[in-house]
């Protein structure tokens, strides 16, 4: 019985999950800007969450397919356009809005 997934599978389970390395990065990655927007950082997360998407976006425009598993969801034209616009998106608006005053003491 072969260690990585169905008695006879071509590429066991263990390999499917390999070939998944890029999504496994970025969803890491997601979940420490989701830590900062629950530490009250919104600005922080949001970038972080911007640079995460613009991360996935780079794995999409450079590897092959067939190295960015689940990452490639319909052309790669289509999915680095929204993936590059989307991160853009993100960061221009953690840059561009205005900071929050201080609350006042009185």
């Amino acid at each position: 019985m072969s260690s990585g997934g169905a008695p006879g599978a071509p590429g066991g389970m263990l390999t499917k999950l390999r070939n998944q390395w890029t999504l496994f990065l970025v969803l890491l990655a997601m979940a420490g800007s989701c830590a900062y927007f629950a530490a009250g950082h919104w600005r922080r997360g949001a970038f972080a969450f911007g640079m995460t998407v613009l991360l996935a976006g780079v794995f999409r425009l450079v590897l092959p397919t067939r190295r960015v598993g689940l990452l490639a969801v319909r052309s790669r034209w289509f999915d680095c356009l929204l993936l590059l616009g989307a991160a853009a998106a993100l960061i221009m608006l953690t840059l561009v809005v205005p900071p929050s005053p201080p609350p006042s003491a009185g």
